[in-house]
């Protein structure tokens, strides 16, 4: 399987002789991901018309939930109408969910190349809404030698580029009377850390190099101001994650945060190190919001081993209130082995009261 996942920025282009007494922008989000499915033995594939092969469930992660998906092969067609032809759609099989999504399905042919059909289009889907082309290929075409479409060893395999656009509209309004259309000042300080243009100092971390602005890290982080002055051109950050450094520059540029979930500990670190007040209650708030059973032995652990009191407590408060479940997991035999007075004087403490 290959995914992909990320956003697409749409961006607002007015000319110069074009005014306006107000104006408004809509970001798009562009979430996508891309699989592959292989059925071997296709020739023995002759289900009933109607019948469908489902692939394995596969997901794609949009910032709020995951929505799980299947691709779906009628390897005799889905109805008598297109009887001799391979039919192919994509379902959505998540509930609750409406969604505006695109769908691409091709096939992977015998020289290694993929082929995609006539079966992207757009719609709002919902669950089990289906996504497709009910004509994807001729069946025949995939078994003869002489043809581009024809598949090696009877193996045929599916490619399929799905993608969903979530939308929010911002409206900005201003009297702009005799005034051109500009972006913002924030917008375009997040298009240079998203483009890395006219970056003058190089930030190392584990072996990779983030292109940054000293005069942007400088005017927000008065730590990196200090550490600029004496490192002209490049610092190493050993202790942190690089996705957990490429967040806090994302919130350092434009004082936002995106997917946070799996590195929030270490984002509230950097944002303790670094003196950004702003952004530990946004850390501290995912921390708490995503603890539960399993993790919560390694959320105390984590705020005892850092000194993070306030979390601490939330931490204890939680093991609480889930103690019988949270002393079953391995969390909380690692929790026992490695910090054994934490067990004897926080924990039993807080249990006992």
């Amino acid at each position: 399987m290959l995914a992909v996942a990320g956003s697409l920025n749409s961006s607002l282009s007015v000319a110069n002789n074009h005014v306006s007494s107000a104006w408004g922008h809509t970001r798009s989000d562009l979430f996508g991901t891309k699989y592959m499915w292989a059925i071997d033995n296709f020739s023995f594939r002759k289900e009933a018309v109607g019948t469908a092969v489902k692939s394995p469930v596969f997901t794609l992660a949009l910032p709020d939930k995951e929505i799980e998906l299947i691709i779906m092969v009628y390897p005799s067609g889905e109805s008598t109408s297109i009887t001799g032809y391979v039919s192919a759609y994509v379902q959505v099989l998540t509930k609750d969910i409406s969604i505006n999504a695109k769908a691409k399905l091709g096939i992977v042919t015998r020289y290694g190349e993929t082929e995609l059909y006539k079966s992207s289009s757009s719609t709002l889907l919902a669950q089990y809404a289906k996504l497709g082309s009910g004509g994807f290929v001729p069946r025949s075409n995939l078994f003869e030698t002489n043809h581009n479409y024809c598949i090696t060893s009877d193996r045929l395999t599916i490619y399929c580029e799905f993608s969903v656009v979530r939308e929010s509209v911002n409206i900005r309004c201003a009297n702009f009377k005799g005034s051109s259309l500009a972006r913002t000042v924030s917008e375009d300080i997040q298009e240079l850390f998203e483009t890395q243009n006219f970056s003058d100092f190089d930030l190392l971390v584990h072996g990779r190099h983030i292109k940054v602005h000293k005069v942007v890290l400088a005017a927000r982080c008065p730590i990196f101001a200090a550490i600029m002055s004496e490192t002209k051109t490049k610092m190493e950050i050993p202790d942190l994650s690089y996705d957990a450094v490429v967040e806090f520059l994302r919130y350092i540029y434009t004082g936002q945060v995106e997917n946070i979930d799996n590195i929030s500990q270490d984002l509230l670190l950097a944002s303790i190190k670094y003196g950004m007040e702003g952004l530990k209650p946004i850390c501290f708030e995912n921390i708490i919001s995503k603890m539960d059973v399993a993790n919560g032995a390694d959320v105390l652990v984590f705020a005892h081993e850092n000194k993070l009191q306030e979390l601490k407590k939330a931490a204890l408060d939680y093991f609480k209130k889930h103690s019988k479940a949270i002393m079953k997991t391995d969390g909380f035999e690692h929790l026992k082995i490695s910090h054994p007075q934490l067990v004897l004087n926080d924990l039993f403490e807080t249990l006992a009261l």
